[in-house]
């Protein structure tokens, strides 16, 4: 996307990671935590826990009290796009250890999504360490806005700076630091509006947005 800009606002515990368009408009945005790392696209090694053919999955211990759902289409690693699922007993057992990636971090309240259908390379990885385990880490929030790299990326943190440089070298030239507040007032004035539960409606109507709870293992 030429002309777009990655802003990027760290305070203490949090960093804020905002991508803004050609003309300045607001196109994604996310929250990085460092101190409770996002598990999306990471590699485990898993145990099941329990099977729950009533919801067509199991659940999985990936260790360090983390947890995850498997569902039945995607618990067969050998399954071609497009076939029949097979019933999740007919997959995995109480107790099996099998090859995860998550897809879907934990999240108000519900565990992470996390299929087996995983390359073959990545089983052999998961292989070589105990289960449950974390066997690869995922890129995080900064290396999937990274993996389409902006043509700027401004920070107010000039440590933040000095790492990034160092773990995306291709990106190093387009790092700059900026003096805080980098966040303007107008953009905090739309990710205020982004992120509150409810959402104003025509007529006065309000529409208050919720997740529904996870169901328990």
């Amino acid at each position: 996307m030429a002309g777009d800009r990655l802003l990027i606002s760290a305070s203490p515990g949090e960093r804020r990671i905002a991508r803004l368009g050609a003309r300045g408009r607001l196109v994604a945005y996310m929250a990085e935590r460092p101190a409770r790392p996002d598990l999306g696209g990471a590699l485990f090694h898993a145990r099941v826990t329990t099977v729950a053919p009533a919801l067509a999955g199991a659940f999985l211990s990936l260790g360090r009290d983390l947890s995850a759902f498997l569902p039945a289409e995607e618990a067969d690693p050998a399954r071609q796009d497009g076939a029949p699922a097979r019933p999740i007993t007919a997959s995995v057992q109480v107790g099996k250890a099998l090859a995860v990636r998550i897809i879907r971090a934990p999240m108000g309240g519900k565990g992470a999504r996390a299929p087996a259908r995983v390359a073959d390379d990545a089983r052999r990885a998961a292989a070589a360490h105990p289960a449950p385990s974390l066997v690869r880490a995922g890129p995080g929030p900064l290396g999937r806005a990274l993996a389409e790299p902006p043509d700027g990326i401004e920070t107010d943190d000039p440590d933040l700076a000095l790492s990034l440089r160092a773990r995306f070298p291709a990106c190093a030239g387009r790092i700059a630091v900026r003096p805080w507040p980098l966040f303007e007032a107008e953009l905090e004035e739309e990710l205020e509006g982004l992120t509150a539960p409810d959402v104003p409606l025509p007529r006065g109507g309000r529409l208050r947005l919720a997740l529904p709870p996870a169901v328990p293992a």
